[in-house]
């Protein structure tokens, strides 16, 4: 019997390490890794002959391999049917909103409208499962948080791979119902386990707050910016949040601190440094393929809202899914908690990007990608993709890869060169904005 069609999806990239295969084994087979070569968190198979006896379990609740968002619904709600959903699933309101509490604090991302609804549940003593990183722990992963005082833990927003493996163990250890905080790919991965597998779980959940996910790098993506800046020690820590509304990258490495600009550079080698090393060729080809940015599962979502009529400001485009989501946000609303305006469809797709809202690119790569007999995931949408592939996909998807080669043998130096033969023009045009501006 052929491996299950996990080891596939963690071969080519597409393993988001959200950890529900691991409890799903039989044998324990599965655990966590980190591979050098794709830069990332992702399982591995222990022993491949064992799956030889085995019907793959472990395939079933893989968000790499299929989601099916209106039956993962319809179990949430108790058996009540749904339908499939459009491409931004269910809507109940769009609203602009920034917690004042929280929004200009060192870290915090957007409008901290997330974090303001962690405070809120915490204070009131929910429990939230999310993503932290206590003093003593190497790196971020699933915590559940108890005390008002545990937001010291909590991160700004996190672009590069990072497990939620053991998130379930917790839920299932958790003496009350929770608050579920993740973005989406890790979602998917903890209620497909809970439809499939147990779900006595969903009994644990109190609301979910979904973050809005654009994707995130490989840890390539450190280390080719350490090596243009000099910096030859490992990283040890990364963060893209605080101050100002893009903030700047810090990370330690060798003891030491470091502080870069993400957004106004001095010279044009900084420029090129940057956006070279944080390019999509650098992004995780599963959230390449994402279907769900938009954070389907979630009782209430949260992004930035980069607007132009909100300029530099720091605002959260907010959007409620369920009646519960709407308790949510009104809840802090009326406690001052939250400051509202109202927002519109078009916000989303101004702050997000139409090609991440409606998943126009990851539906063209998924279909080439299933053209070429590759594992790759099947989001289950009223929609299919509406035009054709032509051979421009194919070739850009083609070259793509080609660029990933390089980065995954890490020929930075190389792929920095062919970043500028390739992208000269919007640098020229960066610079001359920034010549303009200054």
């Amino acid at each position: 019997m052929p491996l299950p069609k996990i080891s596939q999806v963690v071969d080519d990239d597409l393993c988001i390490a959200c950890g529900a295969c691991i409890p799903t084994c039989p044998y324990q087979n599965v655990a966590t890794s980190f591979s050098p070569f794709r830069g990332a968190e992702e399982i591995a198979i222990s022993d491949p002959d064992i799956c030889a006896n085995c019907d793959a379990p472990c395939d079933t609740v893989c968000p790499s391999i299929e989601v099916d968002f209106a039956d993962i619904r319809r179990v949430r709600n108790g058996n009540i049917p749904e339908p499939a959903p459009q491409r931004t699933g269910w809507i109940r309101q769009v609203i602009l909103g920034a917690a004042p509490t929280h929004r200009d604090g060192p870290v915090s991302s957007s409008g901290g409208v997330i974090r303001a609804l962690i405070e809120e549940a915490l204070v009131n003593g929910t429990p939230v499962l999310c993503l932290a990183k206590r003093p003593g722990d190497e790196k971020y992963g699933p915590c559940l948080l108890t005390s008002p005082t545990d937001l010291q833990y909590l991160p700004g927003s996190i672009y590069h791979s990072v497990s939620f493996a053991g998130a379930i163990e917790l839920l299932r250890s958790a003496e009350r119902p929770v608050m579920l905080v993740a973005i989406p790919c890790h979602l998917e991965g903890v209620l497909n386990y809970a439809r499939t597998m147990d779900k006595e779980i969903l009994e644990k959940i109190a609301c979910i707050c979904g973050i809005v996910c654009g994707w995130m790098y490989s840890h390539h993506s450190l280390a080719a910016f350490a090596r243009y800046n000099g910096i030859d020690s490992a990283i040890e820590d990364a963060t893209y949040r605080g101050g100002d509304r893009v903030g700047k990258l810090r990370f330690m490495s060798g003891g030491k601190s470091y502080a870069f600009e993400r957004r106004h550079f001095s010279n044009v080698k900084d420029l090129i440094n940057y956006q070279s090393s944080f390019s999509t060729d650098y992004n995780r080809l599963r959230c390449r393929v994402c279907e769900d940015h938009l954070n389907m599962l979630a009782d209430v979502i949260a992004g930035d809202a980069w607007l132009e009529r909100t300029k530099t400001e720091k605002i959260s485009v907010i959007a409620t899914r369920t009646e519960v989501g709407d308790a949510l946000i009104a809840n802090l609303a009326n406690k001052g908690k939250i400051e509202l305006e109202a927002g519109s469809f078009e916000d989303l797709i101004e702050s997000q990007s139409s090609n991440l809202v409606l998943g126009t690119k990851a539906r063209e790569i998924n279909a080439i990608m299933r053209e070429q007999g590759k594992v790759t995931p099947t989001f289950h949408f009223a929609d299919v993709l509406d035009k054709p592939i032509g051979d421009a996909g194919r070739k850009s998807f083609s070259h793509e890869m080609k660029r990933r080669g390089l980065i995954r043998n890490r020929h930075y130096l190389f792929y920095r060169l062919l970043y500028v033969f390739r992208r000269w023009r919007p640098i020229a045009s960066h610079l001359r904005r920034a010549l303009k501006g200054a």
